[in-house]
């Protein structure tokens, strides 16, 4: 018998088990066809370069990790790196990585010294954004509006420069790029890819930097988004199959000559006075016929 307790009701843990084994030193991942945020902002952010085919991420390298590399950046994706905030004052290092944008997810208390740290990268060229958020918890409010800045940036670079070498490249930050930033990153890789949940996404950014640490109310809201984003996909793919079916029906109607009939019309005869007489003469008959019928008939008793 379990002991009656007093706490608050809360929704069951999110367990996030490591990928552990020389079957997850490569990862395949497919990208979606429909992205809602991204949409809102640009109708080409699907098409970014990196994003046209499947991607095969390599985690060969992902046991040389040490104490050290918690304060370095991570690359997660070709074209997104995760990491703290102090990583954005190497200018060397986002030189020789190529980063043409970071985008900073503080709490609103930090924006002015994530502001602060930024100001070396923003006079050498590099895009900036800061979101400024409550807390931990209300990071979820930020997901949409992370994938499409992420999104417009590298697709307006894409469009400006075709070459592979300039395409963008954006770094995604926190305080200790290990909570807020990495639930970013999660999202964008849940709305992006398909089969991509919140275990999946967190299995996969760990693997590149071990040291994040989402609580279980990040986790639960990266469980929401990617049941939001999954209805969104199954909604977006239920109305392209309706209208391609409308589509190829009306082709199939347009391509259909109608039949034209070439025996005209009968129209109705006019009631004659033969006919009418008839018509009397029948009820006459019937009425006369009816008369000599008993309803019924007596049956005798014995």
């Amino acid at each position: 018998m379990e002991r009656y307790t007093y706490t608050v009701p809360h929704p069951p843990p999110i367990i996030v088990p490591p990928l552990v084994g020389p079957q997850y030193n490569q990862v395949n991942i497919r990208p979606s066809n429909f992205s809602p945020s991204s949409l809102r902002y640009s109708s080409k952010a699907i098409n970014l370069g990196m994003m046209d085919m499947p991607l095969t991420l390599d985690f060969k390298h992902a046991y040389d990790w040490d104490r050290s590399c918690r304060w370095k950046a991570q690359q997660i994706l070709p074209r997104v790196y995760l990491g703290p905030q102090n990583v954005v004052k190497d200018l060397q290092y986002l030189e020789k990585e190529g980063i043409t944008m970071v985008l900073g997810v503080v709490q609103n208390q930090s924006l002015p010294i994530a502001e602060s740290a930024t100001r070396l990268a923003r006079e050498v060229g590099i895009e900036i954004k800061c979101l400024g958020v409550e807390s931990n918890a209300t990071t979820s409010h930020m997901f949409g509006q992370a994938t499409a800045l992420i999104n417009e940036h590298i697709s307006r670079l894409l469009a400006q420069v075709p070459s592979a070498q300039h395409w963008g490249k954006v770094l995604v930050f926190c305080e200790s790029g290990n909570e807020k930033s990495a639930a970013i990153v999660a999202a964008y890789m849940i709305e992006m890819f398909l089969g991509i949940d919140e275990v999946s996404a967190l299995q996969l950014i760990g693997k590149k930097r071990f040291c994040i640490s989402v609580d279980d109310t990040i986790r639960h809201t990266l469980q929401n988004w990617s049941d939001m984003q999954q209805a969104q996909r199954d909604v977006a793919s239920h109305n392209a199959l309706s209208a391609e079916t409308q589509l190829q029906s009306g082709i199939v109607k347009s391509n259909t000559a109608p039949q034209l009939s070439l025996v005209p019309p009968v129209k109705p005869r006019k009631r004659s006075y033969s006919d009418v007489e008839n018509e009397e003469s029948m009820d006459l008959d019937f009425e006369t016929e009816s008369a000599s019928r008993q309803p019924f008939q007596d049956v005798p008793m014995s």
